[in-house]
C-alpha cells in the first residue's frame, strides 16, 4: 500500500511539472553578472525558435526572436509554477519583488498536494520533530490515539485468541494430536483472511467507524472462541469460517491504521506518527501472549487437559 501511495505522489510530481515545463526561470541577484554574460555569449547566433544555455546548463529559448521574451524549461523552485517574472538586464527575467506575485501560482500548486493531505489541519505549519523536547514529543505522541487503541486492542484480541482459545479445540479434544491440526487449519485459515484484507487497502480505505467498530468485533470473537472451546455447542471444521474472519478483521485494521495516518495527518509528523503507532500493536501481542496462558489454562481445566504452563485463577 505505501508503495503504491509513493508511486502515485510521484506521478503526480511528474504531471505538475509537465503541465509547467515553460515557466520562466530567473538567476539570483548575485548571479546578474554571470547570467548576462551568459546570455551575451550564447546568443550571438540565435534566431527564430533556436536555443542557447548559460554557464548554469539552464536551455533558453528565444520564442518570440526578442532578447525580453526568453524562456527556459526550468522553473523557479522546482516544481513548475509557471511564475511570469520581471526582465533585467540584458533581457534575463528577475525574481518577483513580493510574494503576492507568487499566490495565485502557490494556491494552484497547493490545492493539487492537498490530494496527499499537506493541508490537512487548516494547512497548519510543519512540525519539526527533532527539535522537540521530551514532553512535547510525549504529548505529540499521545495525540495519535485514535489510530493506537484500535491497533492495541485488535492485536491484544485476536493473540489471545490464538494462543488461548485454539489451543484447547480438537476433535476430540482430549487428542493432543487434534488439537495440534485443528491450531493449523486454524492459523493457515486465519492468514488468508489476513492476506486478503491486507491487500484491500489500495481499493478501499475504512472510515474512521468503521476502523474503530473492527476491534471491537474481534474482542467478540475472543469471547466466542473462549465460550466455544468450553462448551463445545458447535464444535466441527466449518469453525474455520470464523477463523477466516478473524483474519479479515485483524488485517482490515493494521491496513486502515496506516492508511488513515497517511491521509488525515500533515506529512511533517507522519513519519514520527508511523513509528510510534506501530509500538501499540506490539504491546497488544505482548498482553496477547500473557493473557493467552492464562485462557488457555483455564479452558484446559474445563477440558480435563493436562499441560498447562500456568495456573488458571478460577480453579475450583
Amino acid at each position: 500500500a505505501f508503495c503504491y501511495w509513493g508511486c502515485y505522489w510521484n506521478f503526480l510530481d511528474a504531471h505538475v511539472e509537465s503541465m509547467n515545463g515553460s515557466s520562466i526561470v530567473a538567476g539570483s541577484d548575485e548571479d546578474d553578472d554571470n547570467n548576462n554574460m551568459a546570455y551575451n555569449s550564447n546568443d550571438q547566433n540565435v534566431g527564430c525558435g533556436s536555443y542557447s544555455v548559460d554557464e548554469e546548463g539552464r536551455l533558453l529559448t528565444n520564442e518570440t526572436c526578442t532578447r525580453g521574451e526568453s524562456r527556459s524549461h526550468d522553473d523557479i523552485d522546482g516544481r513548475g509554477s509557471g511564475l511570469e517574472l520581471s526582465r533585467g538586464a540584458g533581457g534575463l527575467p528577475m525574481m518577483p519583488d513580493s510574494q503576492d506575485d507568487v499566490e495565485p501560482f502557490e494556491d494552484e500548486y497547493h490545492e493539487v498536494n492537498s490530494l496527499h493531505g499537506d493541508d490537512h489541519h487548516g494547512g497548519g505549519e510543519d512540525v519539526d520533530i527533532p527539535s522537540l523536547r521530551p514532553l512535547e514529543r510525549l504529548k505529540l505522541s499521545a495525540s495519535f490515539w485514535p489510530y493506537m487503541v484500535p491497533l492495541f486492542t485488535v492485536y491484544a484480541a485476536e493473540y489471545a485468541l490464538q494462543a488461548g482459545a485454539w489451543t484447547a479445540i480438537g476433535f476430540p479434544v482430549d487428542s493432543e494430536e487434534a488439537r495440534d491440526q485443528f491450531y493449523e487449519y486454524s492459523n493457515w485459515t486465519y492468514q488468508a483472511g489476513v492476506f486478503l484484507s491486507r491487500s484491500s487497502g489500495t481499493v478501499y480505505q475504512a472510515s474512521m467507524a468503521v476502523f474503530w467498530l473492527m476491534p471491537i468485533l474481534q474482542c467478540m470473537n475472543l469471547v466466542f472462541f473462549t465460550v466455544l472451546a468450553a462448551t463445545h455447542f458447535w464444535y466441527d471444521y466449518t469453525m474455520l469460517i470464523l477463523c477466516f474472519y478473524v483474519g479479515l478483521l485483524g488485517g482490515g485494521v493494521y491496513v486502515n491504521g496506516f492508511l488513515r495516518i497517511n491521509s488525515d495527518l500533515p506529512r511533517s509528523v507522519r513519519e514520527f506518527a508511523l513509528a510510534t503507532v506501530s509500538v501499540a500493536d506490539t504491546i497488544g501481542i505482548v498482553v496477547a501472549d500473557i493473557s493467552g496462558l492464562f485462557i488457555q489454562s483455564c479452558l484446559y481445566q474445563r477440558n480435563g487437559i493436562a499441560g498447562a504452563v500456568v495456573q488458571c485463577p478460577l480453579q475450583r
